[in-house]
């Protein structure tokens, strides 16, 4: 099985962050959303590529995009069922960066 990342979505826009007084204001951000194919079945998944919690935002740190979907497309093991959500995205990226430092 292979998989393949086939776009990186983008939806830019102005959003509202922070929870308090103190730590409240607007911030552009990007909000990216990566789709994977499995090269088998054509079947597609879409995940997010950052997250919102108690209104901080983060997203992947990723600077080669073109370098990661080919690393992601000789993943062997990798499959669609292992991503679900930004998590595993994360958790993604760090196994290429380490990988790439080894």
């Amino acid at each position: 099985m292979s998989l393949k990342l086939i776009a990186v979505e983008n939806y830019a826009r102005l959003a509202d962050v922070g929870t308090c007084d103190l730590c409240y204001g607007s911030m552009w951000v990007e909000e990216p959303v990566y789709v994977f194919q499995d090269a088998d079945t054509g079947e597609t998944k879409h995940i997010n590529g950052y997250l919102w919690s108690w209104g901080d935002y983060f997203d992947l740190l990723l600077d080669n995009i073109p370098s990661f979907a080919e690393w992601v497309q000789h993943q062997p093991d990798l499959t669609l069922d292992q991503l679900e959500d930004f998590g595993d995205l994360q958790q993604l990226v760090y196994r290429m960066d380490e990988e790439a430092d080894e």
